[in-house]
């Protein structure tokens, strides 16, 4: 009778051991996605800055909202053709900064002109 309860009760425990292992999975699948939701949405930003630094080079940033659980934000730094940008995006209780160079070039007859982002850093 004894054993009966000692290899029930280590079932049990084992039982409520993967139970929780699989739930604590779960919980870092869901915010991993919140996260690239989050990074997503700073990258709109940043893609957003460089196409209007493109048009206007006095552009200083910007906020867009995309949808009712996420949002971003981005703000330029510097002057003359290379800026700095620090985009913000945020996902329900994620957020993520992506900084980087935005750099204003243009063609030799100064027709085209584009901007190239570099120094690329993802923080948290």
């Amino acid at each position: 009778m004894i054993s009966v309860i000692v290899i029930s009760t280590v079932s049990l425990s084992l039982a409520l051991t993967v139970g929780l292992i699989g739930i604590s999975d779960l919980q870092i699948s869901f915010d991993r996605r919140l996260e690239q939701r989050a990074t997503a949405a700073a990258d709109t930003c940043l893609e957003e800055a460089m196409y209007r630094l493109k048009r206007d080079s006095t552009f200083t940033g910007t906020s867009l909202t995309i949808d009712t659980e996420t949002s971003c934000a981005v703000a330029l730094s510097g002057a003359g053709a290379t800026r700095t940008a620090v985009s913000d995006g945020v996902h329900q209780n994620a957020n993520v900064t992506i900084t980087g160079t935005l750099t204003i070039l243009t063609n030799g007859s100064g027709k085209g002109k584009w901007v190239e982002i570099s120094n690329i850093i993802r923080g948290d």
